[in-house]
């Protein structure tokens, strides 16, 4: 008769899925109550007469978006000396952000870019400290970005909403960035990492820690994968516009980029699934348009957002699992590329 289990190990497995669950939940309750408190009438009507130009502007501003993470990933790539096919990247890329759209939480895209680094003969220890580097880079992006969307929000209309709503992520995601790169909080975690036997992955966490931390000694190339999280967090703004102008709505530029910016930030909190019924929320409430087309543009942005990651399906379903990519070592120490 096969031994039972332990208790810890059923609690390990317990909790994941009951974490997923109340994503979901979260996500259908948000989604139920927007529209019990909208006119569908009236939000469908807005699809009705949709301008494909704009429409299309739209969707590539929104694809444009993913290239940009694979050329961040690539710089931290090669400043740690490994070279990977940039379409490798891309490819990756693509179905890290199509997974990622229909798990409960982003970290399943990353988990995604591992396998395929992992794949590509990309030491794994190398390829998750340049995942967690991207990841919280463009946290930093995006966390400074909505700061100064609150700020623009406070200045031009003396409004708090945006503030308070992207104040608490944002100060967290800087303080991350803080506790990896600064020397100071980094012997203060060494020291935590001592003190804290008992610390679940102590280990694990205090490499992981050590890796990133790394990178300070290479400001340049933190800077301009941030930058480029910035510019992505542009894309982000002019592709709602877009859609927006795409249903015959006329909001400024500016008040959008107040709205969307908070909202994204706030809905990267693993509270849903893959912010889904948070974001949307957020828009409702923070756009300067009526409450069903403020619905009309978030869900448009949504499907665009949705359908901007369709090469990553063609990739994951085309090519079996599709997480390796084109067999070789990638340039890196000791494998110069040809």
């Amino acid at each position: 008769m096969p031994a039972e289990p332990p208790v810890s190990s059923l609690r390990i497995r317990l909790f994941p899925g009951l974490g997923r669950c109340l994503r979901i939940l979260t996500s259908l309750i948000l989604l139920i109550l927007l529209i019990r408190a909208m006119d569908p009438v009236q939000v469908l009507s807005l699809f009705r007469d949709l301008g494909i130009g704009w429409l299309t502007t739209s969707l590539l501003l929104a694809l444009l978006q993913v290239p940009l993470a694979s050329i961040r990933l690539g710089i931290l790539l090669d400043s740690s000396g490994w070279r990977v096919r940039p379409s490798d990247l891309l490819r990756m890329t693509f179905v890290s952000t199509f997974l990622g759209t229909f798990l409960p939480s982003g970290v399943g895209g990353d988990l995604v870019r591992l396998g395929a680094l992992a794949a590509s003969r990309v030491p794994a220890r190398t390829g998750l400290a340049a995942v967690t580097v991207d990841r919280l880079c463009g946290g930093v992006g995006l966390a400074l970005a909505a700061l100064l969307a609150s700020s623009s929000a406070l200045l031009r209309q003396g409004s708090l909403r945006e503030l308070a709503w992207s104040g608490l992520p944002a100060l967290a995601v800087l303080s991350l960035a803080l506790l990896a790169w600064n020397r100071q909080a980094w012997r203060l975690a060494l020291l935590l990492y001592r003190r804290i036997s008992l610390l679940p992955g102590r280990d694990f966490l205090r490499r992981l820690h050590h890796q990133v931390a790394d990178w300070r000694r290479q400001p340049q190339v933190l800077l301009r994968v941030t930058g480029l999280g910035l510019l992505t967090q542009l894309l982000r703004v002019l592709s709602l516009w877009a859609g927006a102008r795409a249903m015959g709505l006329w909001p400024g530029l500016l008040p959008c980029a107040e709205a969307v910016l908070p909202a994204t930030l706030v809905s990267m909190v693993p509270i849903s699934v893959g912010g889904l019924g948070v974001r949307e929320g957020l828009l409702v409430l923070l756009l300067p348009l009526p409450a069903e087309e403020a619905l009309g543009v978030a869900l448009l942005n949504r499907l665009v957002m949705t359908a901007s990651n369709l090469p990553g399906a063609w990739w994951f379903g085309g090519r079996g699992l599709a997480l390796e990519v084109r067999k070789g070592r990638p340039e890196g120490p000791g494998n110069p590329g040809g």
